[in-house]
């Protein structure tokens, strides 16, 4: 599994679920400090991520620092797949 297949997959599930085509987020848009998605659409999305990459994420990762762009989120996703 590598960064740039999570971070295509991040970027297209953000993009379709979210309905943003004519201005698509790319792997450094911020998500949170810019509103572009809520709290809601982001415990969905990292619901679907677990799944997905069968890692757990806790409460106190679901944080700016791990999900502020699709870059961060895939990185982290890397982080906790390779333990």
């Amino acid at each position: 599994m590598s960064n740039t297949n999570i971070l295509q997959y991040i970027i297209h599930y953000i993009n379709s679920e979210q309905g943003f085509v004519t201005n698509p987020v790319n792997a450094n848009t911020k998500l949170i400090t810019s509103r572009l998605v809520d709290s809601i659409f982001t415990l969905n999305m990292v619901n679907h991520l677990e799944e997905k990459y069968s890692f757990e994420a806790t409460a106190d990762e679901v944080t700016a620092d791990n999900f502020e762009t699709p870059s961060l989120i895939a990185d982290y996703i890397l982080r906790k797949t390779s333990k």
